[in-house]
């Protein structure tokens, strides 16, 4: 059974963790943290630290953030035309969708272009929101659907929609498979019945097995899933 999957808050909370590169603009000593211990920061080479502690850094105005090299319009729109082309999610950073929400928000003015960067970032998320609902509607056609490529935000988005579509079909299943048990009682009695009837009347019980034999079988095929 699925349980409850993460927040929009939870989820750009574990995002907060993923590394980015900073430009300091004062020297900070090293920063000891659970995570482990990041620079010094030393004027002007660049760090990698937690993007929680680049926008702490930012907002007290000690570094400028390094945007990711898949968070500009270049590679976003290059991305867009692979998307379009693969019948399957391209691949993507795991993280994507919540690292660009909290940089257009608490850094936009070190992503180059962000308007753009934005509008480029909804395209193709339209894009592959497409293929997972086509992938929803293949998944009642055959006994897997391919999430390779997918994000975390997307996952997450994905899930109650997911959950829904697996119970419903999980339903229809059971519901099959009780008519098919019934089916299958039924065509035993009748069986049973018939050779009784027959070896009665023709007081031949062999000659009535052999010719009911096939009954059940005949009577399987009724099933509404079968081929008639």
């Amino acid at each position: 059974m699925l349980t409850r999957g993460p927040t929009l808050s939870e989820l750009e909370y574990s995002a907060e963790d993923v590394l980015i590169w900073i430009e300091p603009r004062v020297s900070v000593p090293v920063l000891h943290l659970i995570a482990g211990d990041f620079g010094p920061l030393l004027p002007p080479e660049t760090a990698l630290v937690p993007l929680w502690v680049a926008l702490a850094l930012r907002r007290s105005g000690y570094c400028r953030v390094r945007a990711p090299v898949w968070l500009t319009v270049e590679w976003l729109e290059r991305q867009f035309e692979a998307e379009r082309e693969s019948r399957v999610l391209t691949a993507m950073p795991f993280r994507f969708e919540e690292v660009a929400t909290l940089l257009l928000e608490g850094a936009a003015d070190d992503v180059a272009d962000a308007a753009r960067v934005r509008a480029c970032l909804e395209n193709l998320l339209g894009m592959r929101q497409g293929k997972l609902r086509r992938g929803l509607q293949d998944i009642q056609h055959s006994d897997m659907i391919k999430l390779n490529g997918i994000g975390a935000m997307e996952l997450a988005t994905l899930r109650p929609v997911l959950k829904n579509v697996l119970e419903g079909l999980h339903a229809l299943e059971e519901e099959e498979e009780e008519v098919g048990d019934e089916g299958v009682v039924n065509a035993s009695a009748d069986r049973h019945t018939g050779e009784a009837t027959m070896a009665h009347a023709n007081g031949t019980p062999g000659s009535a097995r052999s010719s009911m034999a096939t009954a059940p079988r005949r009577l399987l095929l009724r099933h509404p899933g079968a081929v008639p």
